[in-house]
């Protein structure tokens, strides 16, 4: 039985958005599994906690609205302690 096209017209918007959305979300879990620190499925990256300076913090945010990271030396000790090991 053959089915006319006509019929379903009205549902190729839909499809192409749907389409597009899932696209959209695919292409940026890939982008930020790539690039974002926080994110681990890429093993080939070192994670942030490897590399990080508790002595002089960085910020890894987009937007920073009055937050300022005072050193922590108490960590970095610990951290010192766990890296010998």
């Amino acid at each position: 039985m053959l089915v006319s096209t006509n019929l379903f017209l009205q549902v190729l918007p839909l499809v192409f958005i749907i389409g597009g959305a899932i696209t959209g979300l695919c292409g940026f879990i890939i982008y930020a599994s790539n690039t974002r620190v926080d994110v681990g499925f890429n093993r080939s990256n070192p994670q942030i906690s490897d590399s990080m300076d508790m002595m002089n913090p960085s910020v890894n945010k987009i937007r920073v609205l009055n937050q300022k990271y005072e050193p922590m030396p108490e960590l970095a000790a610990a951290l010192d302690v766990v890296r010998k090991n």
